[in-house]
């Protein structure tokens, strides 16, 4: 694994070679045990990675491929539970794709990484208007200082350019 800064300031895991391997084989519909055989390794290390790793589920998920054939995007839902930040970097060409597609973003921030501020901002600076997704249904103009003043709460955000 190695590790580089993204654009939005965070640090970012890249996957193994194996990993990338692995991702291609089991998007093409190999099973685990048939894509540990291929590339010599332990079935249980490729179901790890595909159960338990956020990156390599990021990868092996994004959203790009699964809407590859879609000739138009609305809203993408967004719940990774501490892996936001990769989500949203995993669906930046489809985000291109389909500009006015809205995004709903679910943040615990007692269980997202601190860098949850700073990823606010650089949603902000891109261009994305931020609106909590009130009880109702309503939506309430909000900003990342007015997030973090309530870090206990959860959070269901309404992203739009």
């Amino acid at each position: 694994m190695r590790t580089q800064t993204e654009r939005n300031g965070q640090p970012r895991r890249e996957l193994s070679e194996q990993q990338q391997s692995a991702v291609e084989l089991l998007a093409a519909g190999k099973t685990d045990k048939q894509t540990a055989e291929t590339l010599s390794l332990p079935v249980e290390r490729v179901t790890k990675w595909r159960l338990y790793d956020p990156v390599f589920q990021a990868a092996l998920n994004a959203l790009g491929r699964l809407c590859a054939d879609w000739p138009r995007l609305d809203l993408v839902k967004i719940d990774a539970d501490g892996a936001v930040a990769l989500v949203w970097e995993g669906m930046q060409a489809t985000l291109r794709r389909f500009p006015h597609a809205a995004v709903v973003l679910e943040l615990h921030l007692q269980r997202d990484p601190p860098q949850t501020v700073g990823f606010l901002h650089y949603l902000q600076r891109s261009g994305y208007s931020l609106h909590s997704i009130g009880y109702e249904g309503d939506l309430l103009a909000t900003d990342p200082n007015s997030i973090v003043a309530k870090a206990q709460e959860h959070w269901t955000l309404w992203l739009q350019k």
